[in-house]
């Protein structure tokens, strides 16, 4: 079992070498998995009144934090070492230093490139596999129909956050492997763990949640007739999406232009206690229990939904979990 709730070490990186830090001083971490790439990120707070992180141990915006996390009571559920960017170091009024931190592997894919490269004919595996040489890839193979290329100043992580959505898949890093899939297939995998609300027999329970009503107002963003050009074919457009604004594109297939607008949906915002298991891009099954024998079950609410969001909170040696669950908009 570990030693400690959640937080096991943390270490300062920087030119100068490496400092374990003394985790007695940390009022807070949260530790945030998303199924994009936008994490995952590190939010440490650290009591520095007398200034010795900023001081003495010289934390800086441009150093790194090398946090060694793990389940406090089922390491197999989580027990990694992940290294991550610190963004900003501000500091409050009472002398509480927050550090800002994002992966270390997702900062190098936003950094602009300093050269052009192409990209024909090539599966999407064997392109994130070139732009993220050292990371394990768990990728699914839509078929090669567009090619792609990354000028200049552009960003790597644009470029995969553009073949996501032009191929139907999300795109996230996530404990040591770049995942894209399609999300249908995320929900369709078994569920890992199974949840109840308001069953205390139960080992893995619910607790507080709000239901999220946004497919609307994303609907309207996303509702659109895409039209592209083939250069056999002519004018080639979105199926299905006919009485839409049109949309033109520089897209070359059909298949591509049914992708697009393909998006995940949030549906849940859920607290639960701490569990290392739970991940972004995960499957995870709900019962909702109520407490009406004729009715004893709540039915309107999602009985499955896909982890779009995980918050690890850690406070004073409390563990919680904040999750954000999503859905296919083809199930909604």
């Amino acid at each position: 079992m570990a030693e400690s709730i959640f937080v096991q070490s943390l270490t300062y990186i920087d030119d100068d070498g490496e400092q374990e830090l003394d985790i007695g001083f940390l009022k807070s971490l949260v530790y945030i998995e998303t199924i994009d790439l936008s994490g995952p990120k590190l939010i440490v707070r650290l009591n520095d009144y007398e200034g010795v992180f900023r001081e003495d141990v010289g934390i800086s915006e441009g150093g790194v934090i090398r946090a060694t996390l793990a389940d406090p009571y089922v390491s197999d559920n989580m027990h990694l070492t992940e290294d991550f960017d610190i963004l900003s170091t501000p500091v409050s009024e009472d002398d509480v230093l927050t550090l800002n931190c994002l992966s270390s592997v997702v900062n190098a894919l936003k950094q602009p490139a300093d050269t052009g490269r192409f990209f024909v004919d090539m599966t999407a595996r064997q392109i994130l596999s070139e732009l993220v040489p050292d990371i394990d890839i768990d990728a699914a193979e839509p078929p090669v129909v567009e090619p792609y290329h990354l000028l200049p100043g552009k960003r790597p992580s644009g470029l995969i956050r553009k073949m996501a959505k032009e191929q139907g898949c999300v795109a996230f890093y996530c404990r040591g492997k770049l995942i894209y899939k399609p999300l249908d297939d995320l929900f369709n995998a078994d569920s890992a763990f199974d949840y109840h609300y308001n069953d205390n027999r139960q080992r893995f329970q619910l607790g507080a949640y709000r239901q999220i009503s946004a497919h609307n107002v994303l609907r309207d963003k996303s509702a659109r007739h895409y039209v592209g050009w083939h250069k056999a074919d002519g004018l080639i457009e979105s199926s299905g999406t006919e009485g839409y604004p049109a949309e033109f594109t520089g897209l070359t297939s059909s298949l591509t232009l049914n992708n697009m607008a393909t998006l995940p949906v949030p549906v849940l915002d859920a607290f639960l206690h701490g569990q290392g298991g739970l991940s972004s891009g995960l499957a995870i099954s709900i019962t909702w229990n109520r407490e009406n024998l004729e009715s004893p079950l709540l039915e309107s609410l999602p009985e499955k939904i896909v982890i779009g969001t995980v918050a690890h909170q850690y406070t004073f040696q409390k563990y919680h979990c904040r999750i954000k669950g999503v859905l296919p908009e083809s199930l909604i």
